[in-house]
């Protein structure tokens, strides 16, 4: 055997061992995982490619390496074959797993709730810590609703209208599909009961009074009445002095108000400005849109929290000097 043949030889078996050893590697790379202690969620979009598919992965630490999975989808002829979407991936799948679950195209479901009370901005954070859309694009879709209609009201902003509930959606959903299903939900939890009351306002006006007796009541009890006291001073023309449409304009809520802060510019200061102000605060309840439905028949004008009880109640009064009593009495100094 001449020298030339030997290390041709040589050769082979260096590159035979190499491969071999890149093979065991790569193996070893699809068949074991990345390890964590929870569950990561993955995105897919529509027409991204194989090598940005692995990359994504690789970097968002749902498997070891992106070339081991190239190969694996190369090898499985997967790349036509993975389907776009939002997945949840158990630390404990490797590739091979990992590849089965983008083929198969089972889109995870997320449930959420929407507490009562809340901000569309607020909702909108809960979209994006779900990972089903951008804050962004959902304000967007909140500030700019379209075509939506709440029966067959058109409303400008969609604040009010997304109604307060535990959801169960696809990390596929779109933000207008969001909205679209909180304010389906509104359509058919509210407007039964809505057009079965003689209410003394139109739906807008109703929500906007709505939203703020569940931002100024604690107690189911209580909601009636404050809706009643709120009545009361706008058939008086007084100002409606609620403390929750000033945290409204704030955006950061305080433990305190200060007498600054009452005198801020904004259609929205109801010590300010009489009447409504111009568009709900929050999303509100069931609970508080009924007692905006239906004021409670009471002869009060004012209330205050009662410190004493730390309950969440309040001492209602009909005169100011009443008033003046109960926040001396009740409230703590």
């Amino acid at each position: 055997m001449t020298s030339s043949i030997l290390k041709a030889l040589r050769i082979v078996f260096v590159l035979f061992i190499l491969a071999a050893i890149v093979s065991v590697y790569l193996i070893s790379q699809m068949m074991s995982s990345p390890g964590g202690r929870e569950d990561r969620l993955f995105e897919v979009k529509e027409g991204e490619a194989a090598r940005q598919i692995a990359r994504n992965l690789e970097d968002q630490g749902v498997i070891k390496s992106s070339i081991a999975f190239r190969l694996l989808i190369r090898l499985s002829h997967g790349e036509s074959r993975i389907k776009a979407g939002k997945y949840r991936i158990p630390p404990a799948m490797n590739s091979l797993q990992v590849l089965e679950k983008l083929v198969k195209g089972k889109v995870e479901s997320f449930s959420f709730t929407i507490p009562e009370g809340s901000e569309s901005r607020e909702i909108a954070q809960i979209l994006e810590n779900q990972n089903i859309c951008k804050a962004t694009d959902f304000m967007g879709v909140v500030t700019d609703p379209g075509t939506m209609k709440v029966g067959s009201y058109k409303p400008e902003n969609l604040e009010g209208y997304l109604f307060p509930d535990t959801y169960l959606m696809s990390g596929s959903s779109t933000p207008e599909e969001a909205a679209s299903l909180m304010v389906n939900r509104f359509n058919d939890a509210v407007l039964p009961v809505y057009r079965r009351k003689v209410r003394p306002f139109s739906l807008p006006g109703t929500v906007i009074l709505a939203s703020l007796v569940e931002m100024e009541a604690k107690l189911d009890s209580e909601r009636p009445v404050i809706a009643g006291v709120l009545c009361n001073r706008l058939r008086k023309r007084m100002p409606l002095q609620c403390d929750a449409t000033i945290q409204y304009i704030l955006r950061e809520r305080k433990a305190a108000l200060s007498y600054s802060d009452l005198k801020i510019e904004s259609p929205y200061n109801t010590y300010l400005n009489q009447g409504l102000p111009p568009g709900p605060i929050c999303n509100p309840g069931l609970s508080s849109l009924k007692a905006a439905m239906d004021p409670g028949e009471v002869k009060y004008l004012y209330y205050v929290v009662n410190d004493e009880k730390a309950d969440g109640s309040h001492i209602f009064t009909a005169t100011y000097d009443d008033h003046l009593r109960a926040i001396e009495k009740y409230q703590k100094q």
